[in-house]
């Protein structure tokens, strides 16, 4: 026995039986893991002479388009795509059903098939499936199967007779906006349907039933394999078709669109609003000094929309969701946002100059790598059918994804070479983090790490400058409380009182004091004035008590608006909305207020309104006295 073979059987026998066991066909074969050189070469002539022949009776074996297992097998037919080692020709399991018979239009479809090859699968391939889906389209069966069936790559031949009824039944149903439990197979076969084209208008309303079958089934723990690969076929459709971001909200939920167009979330989205934002940076004419975010923001307007700078929000989003350090989430955003919302952007900016001047690298591209194009197969690992060429085509989506189309072959431009977040951004952020619990003091410190000098003096240079101008501006401004307003007159006529002699007080007023009162009027609800007279604010009246009584009559010199001011705030609870309704019609409010508690303060002796939580309120102690002197 050659030395080869004893050491192959050698190695056999200490492996389970299992282990030499691979899954061929549809039946089970034992097979030798290890073979020698003859054998190899035995069993490859085997197959060329076996391909040769299916391929002199059936269709041309087209060429596999891009690269790999999974686009190898969605380009060529089912009976001659190319599989890996470790994925059986073909696995069906079904549960056992009795025989049916079938329907003629089934007949007519499985009559489209010329025959089956040595692995079990029928040829023709995907042209073949789209031969079948086509002519069954508007076909309807009412025989549910309630078993288990799986396969990979299923087309409607894998589907015995019992199953496939079942499929076009469940499929009748999913039409109709029901979405019945069915095998994972079923929903895989009607997805290649509408990826060709099959039961639904091509464009939004497809994509709407890819939607339906992604928020039905790919959420569930069996369809793992559905929520892997239908998102990408989605937004292969969505190309595909040359639809817009617009179509894609209408057709899918904002969480499918979001994964479909890329849009406000992944790194490649943030990439590309750094991009944008470095791009308008970059085209300011420089005087001199760092370009700064503000110098940008006065000539945004003068950007090409497609160059436009973002906005301070959305570069810090995106700064965060691109860097490994997340400063959204931190205590410091909480506290001081409005502070980070000024330093980032300016430190951004600070460092697009710096490479500008000192790298040959721009620093979009040095954190991230520059952009890349690669080819790109459409509806990878699916059965699609391209029924004609697709003409020339460039689709762009909002993640800042390019998808080409030149001669029939796709191609895919990224915004960036990295497929994770930055490592370097995030120590960036964090040294912003680190400069501001500094400076500020009113939050635990954190450890510093390694940054280049260069940064650290920049982030310092722009946290003092944002800080200093915030503190400058607080000490110009300039805060009036209109509530003390009367309290300071209020108490200005407690000392004047306290400084008059009895001789003072006994001469009255040197000139007459004549209030405005109004009351009815015999022609309707005009108000009409009437006049009090001296006496009402006489020495009499006055006595030897320093508050002033009421005058004769009970009035006090109110408007009409501010008699319906009044009027409500003497409500319980006081009348908010009337006072809003005011506002409406144009009242200045804190002047009324301010009038009001002048006409009370020479009757009452006090501030009768004052502002509680920034809301008008009568003083609790005047209320009485208030309503008594509206009567």
């Amino acid at each position: 026995m050659p030395r080869a073979d004893e050491l192959i059987q050698q190695l056999m026998a200490n492996l389970r039986p299992a282990q030499a066991e691979v899954l061929r066909g549809p039946t089970y074969q034992d097979e030798p893991i290890l073979r020698t050189g003859r054998q190899l070469l035995k069993a490859s002539r085997e197959r060329a002479s076996w391909d040769a022949a299916r391929g002199a009776g059936g269709a041309p074996v087209p060429r596999a388009r891009g690269g790999g297992v999974a686009n190898a097998c969605a380009a060529a037919p089912f009976g001659q795509r190319p599989r890996p080692s470790w994925l059986a020709p073909s696995l069906a399991q079904a549960s056992p059903s009795p025989s049916v018979d079938l329907p003629d239009d089934l007949r007519r479809m499985r009559a489209l098939a010329r025959g089956r090859g040595q692995d079990g699968r029928c040829h023709g391939g995907a042209a073949l499936f789209y031969r079948q889906a086509a002519l069954m389209a508007a076909y309807e069966d009412d025989l549910p199967f309630h078993g288990s069936f799986v396969s990979y790559y299923p087309t409607y031949e894998d589907l015995p007779d019992a199953v496939l009824r079942g499929y076009f039944t469940w499929r009748a149903l999913f039409r109709t906006g029901e979405l019945p439990r069915a095998p994972l197979t079923f929903v895989f076969i009607h997805a290649y349907e509408l990826i060709c084209g099959v039961g639904a208008a091509p464009g939004a309303a497809t994509l709407h039933e890819l939607g339906r079958l992604f928020e039905g089934y790919g959420q569930a723990a069996e369809g793992a394999a559905l929520g892997r690969y239908l998102p990408r076929w989605m937004r292969d459709y969505a190309v595909y078709h040359e639809l817009s971001a617009a179509d894609v909200r209408a057709a899918l939920t904002p969480e499918a669109s979001g994964s479909v167009t890329g849009e406000g979330r992944g790194l490649l989205s943030s990439v590309s609003v750094l991009a944008r934002a470095q791009s308008a940076l970059l085209a300011q004419e420089r005087g001199g000094r760092p370009v700064g975010w503000d110098d940008v923001a006065r000539a945004q307007d003068a950007v090409a929309p497609d160059r436009a700078l973002p906005s301070r929000n959305d570069l810090v989003r995106a700064l965060d969701a691109a860097s490994t350090y997340h400063i959204l989430r931190s205590r410091a955003m909480r506290l001081h946002g409005d502070v980070l919302a000024d330093v980032l952007p300016a430190v951004f900016a600070r460092l697009v100059d710096h490479c500008r001047v000192r790298r040959r690298t721009n620093l979009v591209e040095g954190l991230f790598g520059a952009p890349v194009t690669h080819p790109y197969l459409m509806f990878s690992a699916a059965v699609f059918w391209e029924a004609a060429r697709h003409p020339d085509a460039r689709v762009s989506l909002p993640s800042g994804e390019v998808f080409a189309c030149q001669d029939g072959r796709w191609t895919l431009r990224r915004p960036c070479e990295a497929h994770a977040p930055s490592r370097k951004l995030g120590a960036v952020l964090h040294a912003v983090d680190v400069a501001l619990r500094e400076r500020t003091g009113d939050l635990p410190a954190l450890k510093p790490r390694a940054t280049p000098k260069f940064v650290q003096r920049i982030i310092e240079d722009e946290m003092d400058a944002c800080l200093s101008r915030r503190t400058a501006a607080r000490a110009a401004w300039v805060t009036i409380d209109r509530g003390a307003l009367g309290r300071i007159r209020a108490s200005a006529g407690r000392t004047r009182e306290a400084l008059l002699t009895d001789e003072e007080r006994e001469e009255g007023p040197s000139r007459p004091v004549v209030a405005t009162a109004f009351a009815p009027s015999a022609l309707g609800n005009e108000p009409s004035p009437a006049v009090a007279s001296e006496a009402a604010f006489g020495p009499a009246a006055l006595g030897t008590t320093s508050r002033p009584a009421a005058p004769e009559g009970g009035a006090v010199a109110l408007s009409p608006t501010q008699r319906r001011i009044v009027g409500a705030l003497l409500r319980q609870p006081p009348d908010d909305d009337a006072l809003c309704e005011l506002a409406r019609e144009g009242v200045v409010m804190s002047l009324e207020l301010d009038t009001i508690n002048e006409a009370f303060l020479d009757v009452v002796g006090d501030t009768v309104v004052a502002f509680d939580d920034d809301a008008p309120r009568l003083v609790e102690d005047y209320v009485d006295e208030v309503r008594e002197l509206l009567s």
